[in-house]
């Protein structure tokens, strides 16, 4: 059965044009912040295609896509180039030495600001192999406490690190210690602690 030309180009808008709008969609709004601190509006992509990665010998910072106001052409700028950016809603921030694993970890890269107070939240999201074709995104939690403790918590393993940066609440501490998804829960029990000591 041979289609007619009507056919084809009806065939060809059912199946194209949708994945040409989730194509655009994927562009929101936003601005990045140069190295000398200005402001460049236009609209940014970041998925997890553009996570930074790990090689053998060094990580790799993630980057952007971003389209100046006004451009059609995109730019790619890496965590290295720019102080961070606001896509939508989202807000990420550089942050250096972003510990993934024991041995592993990133010099500078960006991270999404998640909850801010007296201790500041940053999810990290990284792109780690899985096989020999196959890549994951890992989520790191790094928290700052009043800009001096840095704590990145990659495993469920490191309960007594968070313990040790909320010990001046030992309700909240308690509340931890006997909970086995309590990695699951660090943006409530960041929240919990910022509220508690407004």
């Amino acid at each position: 059965m041979e289609l007619s030309m009507a056919q084809r180009l009806i065939i060809l808008i059912v199946f194209y044009l949708p994945s040409y709008h989730l194509l655009a969609q994927q562009y929101k709004t936003g601005y990045f912040i140069t190295a000398d601190e200005k402001k460049v509006k236009g609209i940014i992509k970041y998925k997890s295609t553009e996570y930074g990665f790990m090689t053998t010998t060094e990580s790799v910072p993630g980057q952007i896509k971003f389209k100046p106001d006004g451009e059609k052409k995109a730019i790619k700028l890496s965590a290295n180039e720019i102080r961070g950016f606001v896509a939508g809603k989202d807000s990420f921030a550089i942050i250096r030495n972003i510990r993934i694993s024991e041995s592993q970890y990133f010099k500078r890269d960006f991270a999404r600001v998640t909850k801010l107070g007296r201790i500041n939240l940053y999810v990290h999201y990284s792109q780690l192999p899985t096989g020999r074709f196959g890549v994951s995104v890992k989520q790191v939690y790094v928290l700052v406490k009043e800009k001096e403790e840095v704590s990145c918590i990659y495993n469920r393993y490191q309960k007594a690190e968070l313990s040790m940066l909320i010990a001046d609440w030992p309700e909240l501490v308690a509340q931890i210690e006997k909970d086995w998804n309590w990695m699951e829960k660090i943006p409530d029990l960041v929240e919990q602690y910022n509220q508690h000591f407004q």
